[in-house]
């Protein structure tokens, strides 16, 4: 019997367990407040790691590059959230 799903829907490395435990949760329509259930990074980038594939590998490449600049993002607005909290106090 062929695997209908293939390979590219075959979670590799986390077990699908893991992978619901480390789910992200996001609103994707605010008027009607549907929400969507997305595999998290880490588990993303381990089972890409897993499947060894030349585009699963420039993707962990760009994953990790987007999750830095979110960290650079954020230590520089770090400074104005505290300013914020203390205004708002």
């Amino acid at each position: 019997m062929k695997d209908l799903a293939g390979p590219s829907l075959a979670l590799t490395a986390p077990t699908i367990d893991a992978a619901w435990e480390g789910r992200v949760e996001a609103v994707i329509d605010t008027k009607c407040r549907l929400k969507a259930v997305f595999i998290g990074r880490d588990d993303l980038t381990a089972s890409k790691l897993a499947a060894s594939r030349l585009r699963d590998l420039a993707h962990v490449e760009e994953i990790r590059e987007a999750g830095e600049r979110r960290r650079i993002a954020s230590d520089i607005l770090a400074p104005t959230r505290i300013m914020i909290a203390r205004v708002l106090r």
